[in-house]
C-alpha cells in the first residue's frame, strides 16, 4: 500500500470585531488529522467549547489503522459534545470540521458551519454542507437567495455541546498527489468568496496563500475571527498498514 506526506500551513487570527478569539485548531500530520473548532457566537465560553473539542483530540494516541482513526476522533468529539453539556449552564457549543487522511484516502468529520475544501489540479470543491437554517430550507425547496436573505440564515442546525445528541456528518474520497485541503472557519469564507480562495490555493505556496487570505478577511473588514489549516498531500511513501477506510455512515 502507498500513502502520503502532507505539508501543514496554519493561521488564525482575532479579526478586527471581536475582543476574543473563540476559534480553536489543531494539526497533527503524523496522526492523519487536522482540525478546526468555532466557539458559537453569542454564546457564553465558545472558546471553552472549541478548546475542549482540539486538545481532547490532541490527546489521542495514533491508532493503527484508518477505521481505528476514524473510531477515536469520533467517540472524542462525542465525549467533548457529552462534558459541554454536563458541566455547562446554559449554551456552550463549537462547529467543528476535521480532515482525517490515512494511506491514500480521506475522510471529512464535521458539524456546523465550519468547512472543508479540496483543490485539485487547480479546481476547488466544498466538501462539506454547512448545518445551518439556510441550507435546511434550500433543501427544502427554497431558492438560494431566498434562504441565504433570512434573518436566520446563519443559525446552526448542528453543532457540538448544544442540547440534544450530536449529529456529525461524514464524507470521504480519496488522495492524489498535489491536493491541497482547506479547513476554515466562517470568518474566512463570510469575507472571501470561493473564486478568490480557488485563485489564491492555485498560484501560491502554502505559506504564501495563508498569509493571503487571512490579509484578504482583514482588507474586508474581518467581522468574525478567522482560522484556516491549508494541508497539501506530496509524494507518495510506503506504508505497510491497512489504509482502507472504510464506507462509513454519518
Amino acid at each position: 500500500m502507498s500513502g502520503f506526506g502532507f505539508n501543514t500551513a496554519v493561521r488564525t487570527h482575532v479579526g478586527k470585531i471581536r475582543e476574543r478569539n473563540e476559534d480553536s485548531h489543531l494539526a497533527r500530520p503524523e496522526m492523519g488529522l487536522w482540525v478546526v473548532a468555532d466557539g458559537m457566537g453569542g454564546h457564553s465560553h465558545g472558546d471553552r467549547a472549541s478548546q475542549l473539542v482540539t486538545s481532547s483530540l490532541a490527546a489521542l494516541a495514533t491508532p493503527d489503522t484508518a477505521k481505528d482513526l476514524f473510531k477515536t476522533v469520533r467517540d472524542a468529539i462525542e465525549r467533548a459534545h457529552e462534558e459541554l453539556q454536563r458541566t455547562t449552564e446554559g449554551i456552550c457549543g463549537c462547529t467543528v470540521v476535521a480532515l482525517l487522511a490515512f494511506g491514500e484516502s480521506f475522510a471529512c468529520v464535521w458539524a456546523g458551519d465550519s468547512r472543508i475544501y479540496r483543490s485539485r489540479q487547480g479546481r476547488l470543491e466544498l466538501l462539506t454542507r454547512d448545518h445551518n437554517l439556510a441550507e435546511d430550507m434550500i433543501a427544502r425547496g427554497t431558492d438560494k437567495e431566498t434562504a441565504h436573505s433570512s434573518p436566520l440564515a446563519h443559525r446552526l442546525t448542528r453543532a457540538v455541546g448544544i442540547p440534544g445528541p450530536l449529529e456529525l456528518e461524514v464524507d470521504q474520497g480519496g488522495i492524489e498527489a498535489g491536493d491541497v485541503f482547506l479547513l476554515c472557519s466562517d470568518g474566512l469564507t463570510g469575507e472571501l468568496d470561493d473564486r478568490f480562495i480557488e485563485r489564491q490555493i492555485a498560484t501560491a505556496d502554502l505559506e504564501q496563500t495563508a498569509d493571503a487570505m487571512v490579509e484578504a478577511t482583514l482588507d474586508r473588514g474581518a467581522r468574525d475571527n478567522v482560522t484556516l489549516i491549508l494541508v497539501q498531500a506530496e509524494t507518495e511513501r510506503s506504508l505497510d498498514l491497512d489504509t482502507t477506510i472504510p464506507r462509513l455512515r454519518s
